[in-house]
């Protein structure tokens, strides 16, 4: 097997892996949890792409030209990634079960660590990748 081949294979394998824990973090905190459920309804799933839009970030090493859209498009992903990193930061170590935010449960800190270092890594490499495709 060529090695630039599996490269590329070990990249979009732990790319995922990271987005995946990612989401699942930042959903666990912010969708699920008290009555952040509310806002996808009431703005009819519009908030569901907070969660969606890093997953542009897979596409950032495979392409070969960058337009205006899409940079923009990889823009606004990599900022949605500073924005999981920042609420994952600041949010209290409590997930809260109802809309009242009378029950809840403790957090795993340790995974919410673990998730926003890997997060900051991947927001550090998408960041240089982003500045590699544009000088190029």
């Amino acid at each position: 097997m060529n090695l630039k081949k599996s490269w590329r294979i070990v990249v979009a394998l732990g790319s995922t892996a990271i987005l995946a824990l990612g989401t699942a973090q930042v959903a666990k905190f912010y969708l699920l949890s008290g009555a952040y459920f509310w806002i996808v309804y009431l703005s009819f799933g519009l908030y569901l792409f907070v969660f969606l839009l890093p997953w542009l970030n897979l596409i950032l090493p495979y392409r070969r030209n960058f337009h205006s859209k899409s940079m923009f498009l990889f823009n606004m992903s990599t900022g949605t990634l500073l924005l999981w990193i920042i609420v994952l930061s600041i949010a209290p170590n409590i997930i809260y079960l109802d809309e009242a935010g009378v029950t809840s449960i403790p957090a795993n800190v340790s995974l919410k660590l673990i998730t926003i270092g890997l997060l900051i890594i991947y927001y550090i490499l998408s960041v240089i990748l982003m500045i590699l495709a544009k000088h190029i």
